[in-house]
């Protein structure tokens, strides 16, 4: 199983090299989130390599361990031209226990690493995320700000356009007046009455504006 899997493991560490050295050239968000889908697929894959031979190697360590003890349990006693059963063993034995540990070992730091470089992407992408956020923010407080004069402008033609309209109603009052003798100076009184009915319609508005808020 070791052997087997030791050339992919090599690959996804040389993937993930990869991916680390275009970490340092990303240039928008896009690349943010392609790389971090890159090291979602190699997390998962580590995950299910570490998932599958985690028992076997655990039981190989076990039993080399196990090995080891009976072998220093049989305290042998060299002969002159003979090899011990535990110089034997060893010598086969270790090799292969050290392959599996290799892998094992590698598997656990390629996945510390991919972890690593995970988080770092992941802060990326908020701050990304953030700035463009902030970006988002100011732009609708810019709107906000046009909207407001466009609507502060659109009340002030309202308000003259109101105004005109009730000071001519005024005005064919006053004159009908007038002519029936009620009132003298009827252009006087016209006049004294624009700025009466300016401050009355502005009022109706802003108090009208005051309510559409509220609601």
């Amino acid at each position: 199983m070791a052997r087997r899997i030791a050339p992919e493991v090599d690959a996804m560490d040389t993937q993930l090299a990869a991916i680390n050295q275009q970490m340092t050239s990303i240039k928008g968000l896009e690349d943010e989130r392609r790389l971090l889908a890159q090291l979602s697929t190699l997390a998962a894959r580590i995950e299910q390599l570490i998932s599958d031979s985690n028992f076997r190697f655990s039981a190989a360590r076990a039993y080399y361990d196990l090995v080891m003890s009976r072998l220093a349990d049989l305290r042998e006693q060299e002969v002159a031209g003979l090899q011990t059963f535990n110089e034997f063993l060893r010598r086969r034995l270790t090799p292969a226990f050290r392959t599996c540990e290799s892998v094992s070992g590698q598997l656990d730091d390629l996945s510390q690493r991919i972890d690593r470089a995970s988080e770092l992407l992941r802060t990326r992408v908020d701050l990304t995320l953030e700035a463009q956020n902030q970006d988002l923010l100011q732009s609708l407080n810019q709107r906000s700000k046009v909207q407001l004069q466009l609507q502060q402008a659109v009340e002030g033609l309202s308000v003259a356009a109101i105004s005109y309209y009730l000071v001519g109603l005024v005005k064919y009052m006053l004159l009908s007046a007038a002519d029936m003798g009620w009132i003298q100076h009827a252009e006087l009184w016209v006049g004294v009455s624009v700025p009466v009915c300016v401050f009355l319609v502005w009022r109706g508005v802003h108090r009208l504006h005051k309510g559409l808020d509220k609601g």
